[in-house]
């Protein structure tokens, strides 16, 4: 800290000592501008003069500025390198203390477990003076530590128990409700397949069709071609009869005498078309919202199993803080009664235990 506020103020130093050289520069020029008598005609050369001597001054501090701040650079670096192996050398004697602290207590084990047991306290054939027991001592305490021990056991277990049904049930429910995902893609998958090859069929039912209509009408083409060359007829069968080829509904029921629709009956195609693309368009469009709706079905049936995972998850750490509150509360009362032990375990001194004090020898 003191070597660097030295180095901070060198550099104070070094920045006043510029500006008043400058100061002075520049005094000195203006006293020169202003006189008359020193100011020559043409070039000063005593101002470029001193402008070049400026420059190389001003180069000269530049380099004594680097080299003060390298010099500082490697400074801050030693200081770094100094306090990074300070603190390599702490840490390797934290962790010997660490490790003969472990060493320590370990042989303390190994020597208490060593140590040769005592004559046993013969309880039948001691006196007085052995104060087996006191007022207000606990007799029933290693027994009753005992059942805590055994109850707290028993009570984590139960709830390591329950915690892994939970966690199988929560399985089971992902199971399911994926095989219903599953279930449910596959039966999309289905109908859409069959309806694709539906789409499929009819299209090459049209086109079967189609063709048979033009091989039909082609075949009546060469049989007029082959009976007429000339194209001259006069006979009915081979002249437009839209009354013989239509019925009451507009259908053809003979195509031979049948050249063509009307622009009535083109207009009335074209309406039917419309109303054909319409519906389809319907068709899709309540598809769409079929799809739509279970998307946004199956969207909050996983908001609604989110949600019951979060009041599981909600309800599982209100049971762990019951049960940290539980074993805290248990550890004060443990607490406490170690401390009510270690203030009674010699008994206490109440009033009339030195009534008889000095009186048996009289």
């Amino acid at each position: 800290m003191l070597q660097g506020n030295k180095l901070q103020d060198a550099l104070f130093a070094k920045e006043e000592a510029k500006i008043n050289r400058k100061r002075e520069l520049y005094e000195q020029r203006r006293v020169r501008i202003l006189n008359a008598k020193v100011r020559l005609i043409g070039l000063d050369v005593q101002a470029l003069n001193s402008q070049v001597e400026e420059k190389q001054r001003q180069r000269e501090t530049e380099k004594e500025e680097d080299r003060y701040a390298r010099a500082q650079a490697l400074e801050i670096e030693r200081l770094l390198a100094a306090a990074q192996e300070e603190e390599r050398q702490m840490r390797e004697f934290q962790m010997s203390q660490i490790k003969q602290s472990w060493e320590d207590s370990k042989r303390f084990k190994e020597e208490e477990i060593n140590r040769p047991k005592g004559k046993d306290f013969d309880v039948e054939n001691a006196g007085p003076a052995s104060a087996l027991r006191f007022f207000g001592e606990d007799t029933n305490r290693p027994q009753r530590h005992r059942l805590q021990k055994q109850q707290m056991q028993q009570w984590i277990q139960e709830q390591v128990a329950e915690k892994a049904h939970l966690r199988h049930l929560g399985k089971l429910e992902e199971m399911s409700y994926a095989e219903m995902l599953r279930a449910i893609d596959e039966v999309r998958d289905a109908a859409e397949r069959e309806e694709r090859e539906m789409r499929q069929y009819i299209q090459e039912t049209v086109k079967q069709y189609n063709r048979d209509l033009a091989a039909r009408q082609r075949d009546r083409n060469r049989d007029r071609d082959a009976i007429n060359p000339d194209g001259k007829t006069s006979l009915d069968l081979f002249d437009e009869n839209k009354a013989t080829a239509l019925n009451a509904t507009g259908r053809i029921i003979r195509p031979d005498m049948f050249k063509g629709f009307t622009e009535e009956q083109r207009q009335r195609i074209l309406l039917d078309n419309q109303k054909i693309i319409q519906d389809r368009n319907a068709r899709l469009m309540a598809e769409k919202q079929e799809e739509y709706d279970n998307m946004i079905q199956q969207l909050l049936a996983l908001r609604a199993m989110e949600q019951a995972e979060f009041d599981e998850k909600s309800m599982r750490n209100a049971a762990h803080q019951e049960h940290l509150d539980y074993l805290k509360f248990q550890m004060d009362q443990q607490a406490r009664d170690r401390a009510e032990w270690d203030r009674t375990k010699y008994g206490e001194v109440r009033g009339g235990f030195f009534d008889g004090f000095g009186k048996s020898c009289r």
